[in-house]
């Protein structure tokens, strides 16, 4: 009883934070999209034969082995593919996108190109189930539905980063979890492409934007894997993951979440109320977390009203910062907790 009490007066007090925001922060790690049906990193090898081979974690499947071993790359990162195009988004998702609209309409933010929104989501997950749908938001780590050349720096088409087909799915052999290639793929493959527009001009909102352009090849090549559709090299999926030398360079992504931050340091007095809440980020790749933190140390100097929500099943003891006052700490599942923490307000 005594749990439930505290649990209790915990979502209420997450609910009150919400209700006065004036701005919202998500900052999200993989929790969120674990919800969906999208195991983290660190789960995508647990009990399978990819322990066998002693290849524990994303990292472990590197670019060199597109070349070295495509099967077993393409494996990996195909069933990685198929899981996020095949997540469905949970409740939780539909209360940030009503919250989301409800603190839009308020038009706080703003800087000399124009209005800002009052809503944003900083993630950490590289699937690209949640960010999918909010247009105000980055992806520090990379998206595993976009991808590069293997050698950007040498291709001809430069640094550019594409979608393969919509709705395309890898054939992966379960019992080896290797994708052998698949020549009908290269057969429907349009070269009309969808490349997102990853820039450095882009000033705010989402990271970058997306447009169709004829290209010279296809996205597979003739035995069905995937290969740069400018240069014909193998494509590699767009994340930091896949290693940092590699992988194009990621600042570009948390360019509009940057503008955003900075706004915040010239808010009109009085301030409004910003509220963080952050989702699903454990300790084992900190960077969200670290960003929320950071956040707040930097934004206390300027007289920022923060309140703080930390959402996080895995932690027996939901501790938030010391350093915001108004903090509370709520370990249940992401869908539950929002789905609670709405039907309070």
């Amino acid at each position: 009883k005594k749990e439930g009490k505290k649990m209790e007066e915990a979502l209420k007090t997450a609910a009150g934070y919400v209700g006065e925001a004036d701005l919202i922060l998500v900052v999200s790690g993989s929790g969120l999209s674990v919800e969906c049906g999208v195991p983290c990193g660190k789960d995508t090898c647990t009990g399978t034969m990819y322990e066998e081979l002693c290849m524990y974690r994303a990292s472990d499947f590197t670019p060199a082995l597109a070349s070295s071993n495509p099967q077993l790359f393409y494996g990996y990162w195909g069933r990685f593919h198929n899981m996020a195009v095949e997540a469905s988004p949970h409740k939780g998702l539909t209360v940030l996108t009503k919250w989301q609209e409800r603190v839009n309409s308020k038009e706080i933010l703003s800087t000399i190109e124009g209005r800002l929104p009052s809503f944003y989501l900083y993630s950490q997950a590289i699937d690209g189930v949640v960010t999918n749908l909010f247009r105000d938001s980055s992806e520090v780590h990379g998206n595993i539905l976009h991808w590069q050349c293997v050698n950007p720096s040498k291709c001809p088409g430069g640094p550019t980063v594409w979608r393969l087909p919509p709705g395309f799915k890898f054939p992966i052999n379960q019992a080896s979890l290797t994708y052998k290639g698949d020549p009908t793929a290269c057969e429907g493959s349009s070269k009309t492409l969808v490349f997102e527009t990853y820039q450095s001009e882009v000033k705010y909102g989402r990271s970058g934007d997306s447009s169709s352009v004829e290209v010279e090849k296809g996205v597979f090549d003739s035995k069905g894997f995937p290969q740069c559709p400018h240069c014909g090299d193998k494509a590699i999926p767009n994340i930091i993951d896949i290693g940092v030398e590699s992988c194009i360079d990621s600042s570009f992504r948390a360019m509009g979440y940057m503008t955003w931050r900075m706004a915040l340091e010239t808010l009109p007095k009085p301030s409004p109320k910003l509220v963080i809440i952050e989702i699903g980020c454990g300790t084992a790749v900190p960077t969200a977390r670290e960003e929320a933190e950071s956040l707040i140390d930097e934004l206390q100097t300027f007289d920022v009203p923060i309140s703080f929500i930390r959402i996080n099943n895995n932690d027996s003891e939901v501790v938030p910062p010391a350093n915001v006052k108004n903090s509370v700490g709520i370990c249940l599942p992401a869908s539950e907790a929002l789905e609670k923490i709405d039907n309070l307000l």
